[in-house]
């Protein structure tokens, strides 16, 4: 669910750009013909069932998420807060559906995997608002 002012965070044994990718995601993460670019393993799994859902909803996700204050914390492995208050759902009819309860910033790790112009996000892991 996941557009943010570039923060072009490279860590020592990156070659891509963390902040790149992670916009990349969030300004394409209802297009599921794109997420490869961005996602592996259990981060693309979770995507698409995600949108999956939604598609059995019959809600469409609009508008993007902003990774926020991202830094490393370990070998690929960052830290960061996602603020989805620019994320909404409509849908079939094009009406906006509000979600009761929802979290508008959250503290996220990111895990990466791959290297240079095949780097990709391998996971992300939610916790405590931010």
């Amino acid at each position: 669910m996941l557009v943010i002012a570039p923060l072009l965070l490279t860590a020592c044994s990156m070659d891509y750009p963390v902040q790149d990718l992670l916009d990349g995601y969030a300004a394409h993460a209802a297009d599921r013909e794109l997420l490869g670019q961005y996602l592996a393993d259990k981060a693309l799994t979770s995507a698409l069932d995600s949108l999956d859902l939604l598609d059995s909803l019959g809600l469409t996700q609009v508008g993007i998420a902003e990774f926020h204050d991202v830094h490393q914390i370990g070998t690929n492995l960052f830290a960061g807060c996602l603020d989805v208050s620019g994320v909404g759902f409509m849908d079939s009819a094009g009406d906006s559906v509000q979600l009761a309860g929802r979290q508008e910033t959250i503290s996220v790790s990111i895990w990466f995997t791959g290297s240079s112009g095949a780097r990709r996000i391998s996971a992300i892991e939610t916790g405590e608002p931010c």
